[in-house]
């Protein structure tokens, strides 16, 4: 049968039902398939989808869970697999079940071969719920691709990479068009139409069209090829270990949007509208306090002015009029962010910030400064009330009772995004993380790693002092790395290497050695530490921390002579990012981030280099501000220049700490699944009441994961997790040991 299916496409199905198909396209049968697809080191899987019977499309008209699409709303009703040289495709509606289970049985953790998906996760999601199979082996060219374009609004469609890579066209093709078996030497003539793929979502039992057989073969042999133009890209390397960790991370995020988590709907419902009514009763607090210190009714409501505050401009005009100065943003424009209004505070109001949060205090603005803290209590409520309202709670699936968020793992930084809902923006406090709950008899095993990004930082710059502290080489500060920090840097401004600032807690205690001058330096060098590593500059520090910018830099200073692997570390980045146009954002597995800005870079660096105006060696002005012979475009040139410049050097810094985190969290989860998988599987097939089935992933948000377990195997998931973070944290970070915090309970509580 191998010989002769060469260059071929078979179609397994009734010949009852498709006579006509048969006298154009040879049939064949599930064990011709298997047949030829065991031992092959690589195959091309896809599968196309329809609504499932039962579903009125009518009633989720506006749903994020789109029949057809979602795996509770679909059915599988065509899979695709081959090579090159033979693709069969299977009409799944009318496959009989001993054929469906030696297909499961051949495709369900096969170990031999890697399946080439475009996009796996739709593949893997649909798989598992629609027959239970789990896919060992993957390399998804969707998932390479993100790595090859993060930070690019680049397509990565599979028509768009069939352009891209093999030159063909996109657009609708003719009726007679033939497939990529028939004739190879014209495919860059071939059009690739993606129009066919929405023929499948109402075709219910009806046959299938040759087109659309040959459409869901031409994507198998597209994927494949996809595949290997990418790994012979001329413009970047191809980093194999990248791609198999990112593409394998796809079946996790498979599993764990199939979870879902549950939540209590009506309590947080309940809270939304206590968030509303705050911030009514705040909004009506301000609009009094403005118009005691206005005469103006340009806005009038019964003879007094209202004031959207949530409308920038009128806020802005608000705060002039009030005698308020408007802070700048860092594009150096008028804002009235949160962030950038609370700076402005003296510290005895922020605090009073906090405390009236907290507590639920009702506010009374009495001062201007008691004004910006009901402000930005304000911003808080009204944002709490839009983003976690109504709106929110629309996302409970209609079938499952769930919510089932999407999730990517390609973002600039290398981190995951979650979107439909976003859950990894959830307040951290109870009242929102308490109200998504486990199922009776179920409990939450929540997990997340303990200072992550310092440990990565250590590991990265090698740095001694660093490393000693994480090292446990200094016990007299225990855990409190802001403390031994701190010490660092006021010993280096006090040129007194016996100075040391208190630890906050001794043995979990608080030290009762710890004064408020203690506090006061811990706070600074704790700000400090996170805003130099995210490039941070004297002027930045200088408004975060409320003192002069060249006090600023002297802590700056400091801090590098506290830590010089860091400085050191801090300079080949932005050296290195400048040469190269990219970021390493996990040298382990060879991560870039390649810079979409770069060349734009180069060009305006190129065109100041002409006329004088740049110091090619350092980058730098020559006499910029003191001679009056550069053009307006010249100085506007320049202004871009250093814009971007600034911009790129900034995320060399920090996203390699990202980067790194975020691979360390997913190499984490894919030995979890892996472990539960192994311990029951039999035959491609999940074991009913073994592990598996008794342990979910439902949630990822940056540093922590939050899983869903049987009560009884609390403990049991607990100490496996725990081993495998602490694995991923090494494998990655070998010179500095990580450290986990994990707990059972029944609600989600970091």
């Amino acid at each position: 049968m191998k010989e002769t299916l060469a260059k071929k496409i078979v179609f397994v199905a009734p010949s009852q039902i498709y006579d006509k198909i048969s006298t154009i396209l040879p049939l064949g049968t599930i064990d011709d398939a298997i047949a030829y697809c065991t031992g092959k080191q690589y195959l091309g899987l896809d599968i196309e989808t329809s609504i499932k019977e039962g579903i009125q499309r009518r009633k989720f008209i506006g749903s994020i869970y789109t029949p057809g699409l979602d795996p509770y709303l679909s059915r599988v009703i065509m899979l695709q697999i081959g090579d090159e040289n033979c693709v069969f495709v299977i009409d799944m509606r009318f496959i009989i079940p001993e054929d469906k289970e030696k297909l499961i049985s051949f495709l369900s953790w096969n170990e031999q071969t890697t399946f080439v998906i475009h996009n796996a996760v739709f593949e893997g999601k649909q798989l598992l719920h629609a027959y239970g199979i789990l896919l060992r082996k993957v390399i998804d060219t969707y998932a390479a691709e993100v790595i090859f374009t993060r930070g690019t609004y680049d397509k990565r469609g599979l028509a768009d990479l069939a352009e891209k890579y093999l030159g063909m066209k996109k657009g609708l093709s003719t009726n007679n068009q033939p497939s990529l078996f028939d004739k190879p030497e014209e495919d860059n003539k071939h059009i690739v139409d993606k129009s066919t793929r929405n023929e499948f979502a109402f075709i219910g039992d009806n046959p299938f069209t040759y087109g659309q057989i040959i459409y869901g073969a031409d994507d198998v042999v597209l994927s494949l090829r996809v595949m290997d133009a990418q790994k012979n890209n001329r413009h970047y390397p191809y980093p194999e270990s990248c791609v198999k960790l990112e593409s394998m991370f796809t079946q996790v995020i498979a599993w764990m949007e199939l979870s879902g988590l549950k939540i209590d709907r009506q309590r947080w419902l309940d809270n939304a509208n206590d968030n509303n009514r705050k911030a009514i009763a705040i909004a009506k607090e301000l609009n009094t306090y403005y118009n005691t210190f206005t005469s103006d009714t340009t806005l009038l409501l019964c003879g007094k002015e209202v004031i959207n505050w949530d409308s920038p401009k009128q806020a802005k005009a608000a705060f002039t009029k009030l005698g308020i100065e408007v802070p700048k943003s860092k594009d150096n424009e008028d804002t009235v962010g949160s962030k950038e209004i609370e700076r402005i505070l003296p510290l005895e109001y922020k605090a009073k910030l906090v405390e009236e949060w907290e507590g639920f205090i009702d506010i009374s603005v009495e001062d201007k400064y008691e004004f910006i803290v009901g402000y930005i209590q304000y911003k808080v409520a009204s944002k709490a009330y839009s983003s976690f309202g109504e709106k929110f709670i629309k996302n409970i699936h209609p079938l499952t009772g769930r919510i089932h968020s999407s999730f990517f793992q390609g973002t600039v930084t290398g981190r995951m995004s979650s979107s439909k809902p976003n859950m990894q923006n959830i307040p951290k406090d109870a009242t929102y993380r308490g109200l998504f709950l486990p199922s009776d008899n179920w409990s939450y095993v929540d997990v997340d790693f303990s200072g992550q990004e310092l440990r990565i930082l250590a590991e990265v710059t090698q740095d001694k002092n660093f490393i000693d502290f994480f090292s446990g080489k200094n016990p007299e500060f225990g855990d409190d790395f802001h403390a031994y920090s701190a010490t660092l840097m006021y010993r280096a401004m006090k040129n007194d290497p016996t100075f040391k600032v208190q630890p906050k807690v001794i043995d979990g205690k608080k030290n009762p050695l710890y004064t408020k001058e203690d506090d006061d330096m811990r706070s600074k060098s704790k700000g400090l530490t996170f805003k130099i590593n995210y490039g941070g500059s004297s002027f930045t520090l200088g408004k975060d921390l409320g003192v002069e910018e060249e006090m600023a830099q002297t802590f700056i200073d400091a801090f590098y002579a506290g830590f010089p692997g860091v400085k050191a570390f801090h300079q080949k980045c932005k050296r290195e990012v400048v040469e190269n146009g990219y970021i390493v954002t996990n040298p382990k597995i060879d991560k870039r981030l390649y810079i979409p800005y770069f060349r734009d870079i180069q060009k305006l660096k190129a065109d100041l280099e002409k006329v004088g105006a740049i110091n090619a060696q350092k980058h730098r002005f020559t006499n910029f501000d003191k001679e009056e012979r550069w053009s307006e475009t010249t100085r506007s040139k320049f202004s871009k220049y250093m814009k971007l410049k600034s911009a790129m050097e900034r995320e060399s810094l920090n996203y390699p700490i990202q980067g790194t985190g975020a691979d360390q969290l997913k190499l984490a989860m894919i030995g979890v699944w892996k472990e539960l998988i192994e311990e029951s599987i039999s035959n491609g097939r999940i074991q009913e009441g073994s592990i598996f089935t008794k342990a979910h992933l439902v949630n990822l948000v940056h540093d922590e994961a939050l899983f869903e377990v049987e009560d009884s195997l609390g403990e049991d998931i607990k100490a496996r997790v725990e081993r495998h973070m602490e694995k991923g944290a090494k494998f990655f970070c070998p010179s500095v040991p990580g450290k986990v915090e994990i707990k059972v309970s029944k609600a989600w509580g970091h």
